[in-house]
């Protein structure tokens, strides 16, 4: 699965057009940012649950992954619309039940039951729910720390793919991602603090710099660890990416896999922010 030099005049293309486009969408404003978020998690959910169910056997076809959009659009309908009038979680151990009914349903286009489940859990958990925090960060923190997490992320996984096409040399798990390496990472790393040192000043002034770097730096090593993730997922199912939305990039859960692992700390660092 080497990466093909061809890739590169694509990812330019794609980082041109589509990339501005969808983070715009998520920055401008509440109107455009639910629909990018619900894009993102629908479509990030059908590749999870795709790649978690590959070699599964009899096939699961479109059945399990179906579902598995219509439960993380469903998680993320709470944070949209709050619970007025039946409790939360009442409401959602009925949905618990109706996912695991649908998982015993014989037809052949479902998984069965253990690795419908698993194949929605590990969406819910690790897709969802991380990808849904960056409404309540929009909501309650400002633009300025969703557009800290893409920082970190989106940018720095930019800067480890040019550093470690350029000087890439050792190896971070070559059974796992051939192509990445510790040049790359430390790269990335370097470059996406820099961004967000720069970012944070210009926003966020009032945040002393050991705070900013206390949070920049963990969330770009996270996002790292995410997409090393996503890659042990591909390498068990046998394909490159996991969809082909992104030309040069692959998939939307190949461009989110990084924010999964990392916003939860930026949330929980943007939640101890109001300290200083």
């Amino acid at each position: 699965m080497r990466e093909k030099s061809s890739d590169l005049p694509r990812r330019v293309l794609t980082a041109l057009v589509v990339l501005p486009l969808l983070v715009g969408g998520l920055l401008w404003s509440p109107w455009t940012f639910w629909p990018f978020v619900a894009l993102a998690v629908g479509v990030s959910m059908w590749e999870m649950s795709a790649l978690v169910l590959a070699g599964a056997a009899p096939a699961a076809g479109r059945g399990t992954p179906s579902v598995a959009v219509l439960v993380g659009l469903g998680f993320l309908a709470f944070q949209v619309w709050p619970v007025a009038v039946l409790p939360a979680l009442p409401l959602l151990g009925f949905m618990a039940g109706l996912v695991a009914l649908t998982g015993l349903w014989g037809r052949p286009t479902f998984a069965s039951a253990d690795r419908h489940m698993g194949a929605l859990m590990s969406g819910l958990l690790l897709v969802a729910l991380p990808l849904s925090l960056l409404g309540l960060l929009r909501e309650k923190a400002g633009v300025s720390w969703v557009a800290l997490a893409f920082v970190t992320t989106w940018l720095g996984d930019m800067g480890a793919y040019f550093v470690g096409r350029s000087l890439g040399r050792h190896k971070v798990a070559p059974s796992i991602s051939p192509n990445k390496t510790v040049e790359g990472c430390l790269g990335g790393l370097v470059f996406s603090t820099l961004l967000a040192v720069g970012l944070m000043a210009w926003l966020e002034p009032e945040l002393p710099l050991w705070f900013v770097l206390a949070v920049a730096i963990p969330a770009n090593l996270l996002g790292q660890l995410g997409d090393l993730w996503e890659s042990a997922l591909k390498r068990r199912a046998g394909v490159k990416d996991s969809g082909e939305l992104l030309p040069g990039y692959g998939g939307m859960f190949d461009k989110f896999d990084s924010m999964c692992f990392a916003l939860p700390w930026i949330y929980g660092a943007w939640s101890l922010s109001g300290l200083f």
